[in-house]
């Protein structure tokens, strides 16, 4: 035969998980009911400073890796808003496509950085922001990248909350 729980056990325990699903939604709920707008950061980025690095002495092979520090500008005045630095390594060749980790976003009153995919063709990727100092301290939030042409990179970072 199989144990059963006394009544009192039985109560006992559900009015505890009760009371710890409860707590847990006490505290949930402030951030629900505190979400504001997210803000969006629009930046071009003129290719001025960049070194491709082959990994067995010739181009386009797995493991080369680009190193980059540019200027930032506003995507709407183009006026100077910062700089962008990173280190990029290709992990498939056939889709031009780079891991960079991080991406490091030098901006007025603080730093944000990202990390994730980059395409080499030009499609559009999206990653996340993983963090920041300054004002942008535990920020969070997604980042979009696309090439404009050669030498110009469009950079959308969405700041949640």
């Amino acid at each position: 035969m199989g144990h059963l729980e006394s009544p009192r056990r039985m109560t006992t325990a559900l009015a505890a998980g009760a009371a710890a699903v409860a707590a847990a939604a006490t505290l949930v709920a402030p951030s629900v009911f505190a979400a504001t707008s997210p803000t969006i950061l629009h930046f071009r980025e003129p290719s001025v400073n960049a070194s491709a690095i082959n990994a067995a002495g010739k181009a386009n092979k797995q493991g080369d890796y680009l190193a980059w520090d540019d200027p930032l500008k506003d995507a709407t005045t183009g006026a100077l808003a910062g700089r962008v630095a990173g280190v990029c390594t290709l992990v498939d060749v056939k889709t031009a496509l780079y891991d960079c980790a991080p991406v490091t976003y030098t901006l007025a009153g603080g730093t944000i950085y990202a990390e994730g995919f980059v395409s080499g063709a030009g499609k559009p990727m999206t990653d996340p922001i993983v963090g920041g100092t300054g004002k942008y301290q535990n920020v969070h939030g997604t980042l979009t990248v696309t090439a404009v042409s050669a030498t110009i990179t469009d950079h959308v970072l969405r700041i949640d909350g």
